[in-house]
């Protein structure tokens, strides 16, 4: 590919490739951000604001808001309360317990709360898409320029990547400063032992930890990356008369690289200025807790303020692991072939054929051992975000990038193969032209589900309908549209919508009064029955209907059609009843 663009100058080539990926980049994360909502960014727009008055009042150790910790976030909502409310730090409300006096009060000053969220998702792209581009330029330097250019344009037009790192919430930044913090302790490896590196990896690393604790999976991870290195490198260090190499090339590295990383957490971790010791020890302690939470069942209980959590909403608890065991420790790799695309599939495939057979670019040793890496960092994660028996597909995030990176290197390893086969008139144009081939399928599949990427299923697997019925859908996406269906109706400010996600989802695009359905409220009982009767519309959602919750709920519309379904990418998600429609005896036949 070089031979195309050899008569342009170098500098003005990569300055033209790097506009490219900021471009790819940008284009399906930073556009109509202003389409629905996903049920995990309330809850933290509510724990942000205390996070932002807290600041404002200088009361550090407030700071400490939940065992995520989702820093990161709080810091990236902070801004959009800069830019949007910046009064709100000084008005004396206090912290508040619960997302909805949050909203009573922005709205009572005029501001609505869809347009912090608006603006906090602008930051967290630009957030994304920065770190990104940092990864790029080291994966330039570990694998060359276009085998990189060709695996960052694949996790550019992923769907399901683009979908999870334009959202305001915590699995975007962990994957973004996991990726970099693993790209730059490679580079550091394989591209020279440079100070500035490893500090670089230190840093993001320390950033992953404070976007969310699976951050913590890096530590270990790059002391195996460089325990493995120092291995296979003990004779050539012992005949070359280094002496004391273990601490060079490696205890003095894990040393910066670890005391970077605690500094990172202190420096941006407002609750360790004041309280190291708790706020630390919260921290570290803070996997094991999660897994006894989950382990025991009760992830819907209370969050901090009382009010039921509305985070993950496509998060499920896995009971599973003795009665079916693959279906357990298989799951993440399934949810993978799920949300990727035909496109990183087939990538992966030619990858691990031309890693094996040490065709280019993987036949300099360096950058076998670096792909080997990003696979060890891929095996150990897997393997760790498996045991706690609560997952979602958006957990899986981190792995993302990395197999992007091999997919994309494995089309640019098969083009390269090609050569070998093509006439020498043909030998330039035609492995480029597939590569841009490549690039523009994937593209199509990104685009095809604008601006909803988080409902792509692979159609490879959703070919089979029996087992996509089986699959839990829906973080809100489609309550937006309901909403604007029913804000079309007359007088649609006065009626009263009881909706599934109703906080924020729906009601931030509802014009009318929404009354959401608590998750775990249940409709065998008067007082329920009686607040439905009262509603003028329901708006049950997908994942309601697959898991039949809240109890009681469907044996009243049983039988009932829907005034409107609201379909994405060929999937109902969302129903529309009108209350009148549900028989009278209905009501009045539960106890």
């Amino acid at each position: 590919m070089d031979t195309l663009c050899q008569n342009i100058p170098n500098i003005i080539r990569r300055a033209l490739l790097l506009a490219v990926i900021l471009l790819a980049l940008w284009l399906p994360r930073g556009l109509e951000l202003d389409r629905f909502v996903a049920t995990d960014e309330v809850a933290w727009l509510w724990r942000s604001a205390n996070f932002y008055y807290a600041l404002g009042q200088r009361d550090f150790a407030a700071t400490d808001l939940n065992r995520s910790p989702g820093v990161v976030t709080m810091w990236v909502d902070t801004i959009a309360y800069l830019v949007e409310f910046p009064q709100y730090r000084g008005l004396g409300q206090g912290l508040l317990d619960k997302y909805a006096v949050l909203e009573e009060f922005l709205l009572e000053h005029g501001v609505h709360p869809h347009d912090i969220l608006v603006t906090a998702r602008k930051w967290m792209v630009l957030l994304n898409v920065g770190v990104l581009v940092v990864a790029f330029w080291l994966a330039r330097r570990l694998f060359g320029l276009y085998p990189a250019l060709i695996g960052f344009l694949l996790i550019a037009f992923d769907p399901y990547h683009a979908a999870v790192t334009r959202l305001a919430h915590l699995d975007g930044p962990l994957s973004s400063f996991m990726f970099l913090s693993l790209m730059a302790f490679l580079v550091y490896l394989y591209q020279g032992k440079h100070i500035a590196i490893i500090v670089l990896s230190a840093v993001s690393g320390g950033l992953a930890v404070l976007a969310k604790i699976p951050g913590l999976l890096l530590p270990p991870t790059v002391g195996l990356l460089g325990l493995l290195d120092t291995w296979q490198m003990r004779s050539e260090l012992r005949a070359q008369g280094h002496g004391f190499y273990l601490w060079r090339t490696l205890i003095k590295p894990g040393l910066i690289w670890g005391t970077v990383f605690l500094l990172t957490m202190v420096a941006f971790y407002p609750a360790l200025w004041v309280q190291p010791v708790q706020s630390g020890a919260s921290l570290a302690l803070s996997p094991f807790k999660f897994v006894g939470k989950v382990a025991r069942n009760d992830v819907h209980q209370p969050d901090k303020g009382g009010e039921l959590s509305l985070e993950s909403g496509d998060a499920e608890v896995f009971n599973g692991i003795l009665s079916r065991p693959m279906e357990y420790f298989l799951r993440y790799p399934e949810k993978y072939l799920w949300h990727s695309t035909p496109i990183t599939l087939l990538g992966l495939m030619a990858a691990f054929i031309a890693l094996l057979r040490q065709y280019t670019p993987f036949h300099e040793r360096k950058i076998r051992q670096a792909t080997s890496g990003l696979i060890l960092f891929t095996l150990i994660y897997t393997l760790c975000i498996t045991i706690p028996p609560k997952s979602s597909s958006k957990y899986y995030l981190p792995v993302y990038p990395v197999l992007g990176l091999i997919a994309g290197m494995g089309w640019y390893a098969l083009a390269e193969r090609s050569k070998s086969y093509l006439p020498k008139a043909g030998k330039k144009i035609i492995p480029a032209l597939a590569l841009v081939v490549v690039v523009l399928l994937q593209a199509q599949q990104c685009w095809s589900v604008h601006p909803y990427y988080l409902t792509y299923l692979n159609p490879w697997m959703a070919a089979n309908p029996q087992a996509r019925e089986n699959l839990s859908m829906g973080s809100g996406e489609g309550l937006d549209l309901a909403a604007a269906y029913l804000n079309q109706k007359p007088g649609a400010e006065n009626l009263h919508v009881l909706s599934w996600y109703g906080t924020g989802p729906f009601s931030f695009y509802f014009v009318g009064y929404t009354e959401p359905i608590r998750v775990g409220s249940r409709f065998d009982h008067p007082e329920a029955i009686r607040r439905l009767k009262d509603m003028d519309y329901l708006v049950v959602y997908s994942n309601q209907w697959q898991r039949q919750i809240p109890g009681g709920l469907f044996p009243l519309i049983e039988g009932v059609e829907p005034e409107k379904r609201i379909f994405l990418n060929g999937i109902e998600y969302v129903r529309i009843y009108d209350v009148e429609a549900i028989p009278e005896e209905r009501f009045t036949l539960q106890p």
